[in-house]
């Protein structure tokens, strides 16, 4: 335990000696703020939410599209639900890989009648709940989530502003996304909230190592340094296909080459229709004639043209940029590596014209 103050010296000067922090048996070094906003220090104003130890969702997105949500739950005893620590996942899928999309979910747990010394309420292994009930240290709980009516929310209302809320007001959503809500409803853990009046709020999100847990087996650690995209069973690397197709077509979307995305879905999770063509007579808001969208294809194959056939990853990025693209350098690299197939850091037209016709035949 450590006062406020201890707490605010390890923030600030970690564990130098005579600055007041105190003993941390924490592996982390502190001075959070080391550095200033330059280097990337910062400290995240969230209060705690207890309810974690009823688990996470990840909402895996792309663009506003909703793959699927996962139920990210704490192993018994834990209060992180981060892959490696124990904890449990349970995939909803949103009529992607399946035809069931999201509704209602259901999650019973065994837990402890008393507190553990932490404070906290703890399920117990689930094979184990039975006869823990039976001897009376543990009840059985079941917690209710509407997953629907979470997507829908975050969806329709949240996604339209989402980026000015995060004061990135010219910044697109990312391609490839992730949001882990956890419910800050108030009330003691493990206590039903009728669904009506749960209080989700995003922890958390992910838009730079997003994973596809299909493709675990193929994860490379100490233990199996030779796996890879053959190791995964064969139903499993059907679904991270089907997912890299969706993410495939929306890259095109945002490129310009398909209007609407290939992989696009409507607020349902199935296809969405192609929006209408507003045709040479649309006009913009002032009643004058509205501007054509710009021919990604046709401006960059003479963009290849001109720079002999093929272009590195900053004349990409010029060329995004000339077509009013706004991309963060991070996006404009991955985008470009996504793209170059032959892994030569070199983009040619012919791995660019690949994305179009996968895109075209997508849709």
């Amino acid at each position: 335990n450590h006062t406020v103050l201890e707490f605010i010296n390890w923030c600030l000067y970690g564990r130098d000696e005579g600055k007041g922090a105190g003993e941390w048996a924490s592996k982390g070094t502190g001075k959070y703020l080391e550095g200033g906003k330059a280097a990337g220090g910062q400290l995240t104003d969230q209060r705690f939410c207890g309810r974690i130890l009823e688990g996470e969702l990840r909402f895996n997105m792309v663009n506003t599209v909703c793959l699927g949500v996962i139920h990210k739950v704490p192993a018994p005893g834990g209060m992180s639900a981060v892959g490696g620590t124990g904890s449990e996942y349970f995939f909803y899928d949103n009529g992607v890989i399946s035809d069931t999309k999201l509704s209602n979910c259901e999650f019973s747990a065994y837990v402890q009648k008393e507190a553990s010394a932490d404070g906290n309420h703890h399920r117990c292994a689930t094979e184990e709940g039975p006869a823990k009930v039976e001897a009376g240290t543990h009840e059985k709980k079941t917690i209710s989530i509407d997953l629907e009516a979470l997507r829908k929310k975050f969806v329709e209302e949240d996604c339209a502003i989402l980026m000015k809320t995060l004061e990135l007001p010219d910044e697109p959503i990312p391609l490839w996304w992730t949001a882990d809500m956890i419910n800050a409803s108030l009330g003691k853990c493990w206590e039903a909230v009728p669904v009506a009046e749960q209080k989700w709020v995003v922890g958390e999100f992910n838009c730079s190592c997003v994973g596809v847990s299909k493709c675990l087996p193929a994860y490379c650690k100490p233990d199996t340094p030779n796996v890879s995209w053959k190791d995964i069973p064969a139903e499993e690397a059907g679904h991270a296909t089907k997912y890299g197709d969706i993410v495939g077509a929306e890259a095109a979307k945002l490129l310009g080459v398909v209007a609407g995305g290939a992989g696009a879905k409507d607020e349902g999770g199935a296809p969405a229709e192609a929006p209408p063509d507003a045709g040479a007579g649309a006009k913009d808001e002032g009643g004058a004639p509205a501007a054509a969208p710009p021919d990604v294809a046709a401006a960059m194959k003479k963009f290849f043209d001109d720079k002999g056939g093929s272009i590195d990853m900053a004349a990409f990025s010029t060329f995004m940029s000339d077509m009013g693209m706004a991309m963060t350098p991070e996006q404009c690299e991955s985008l470009f590596s996504s793209l170059d197939i032959n892994k030569d850091k070199q983009l040619s037209l012919e791995e660019f014209q690949k994305l179009i016709d996968e895109a075209k035949k997508a849709s």
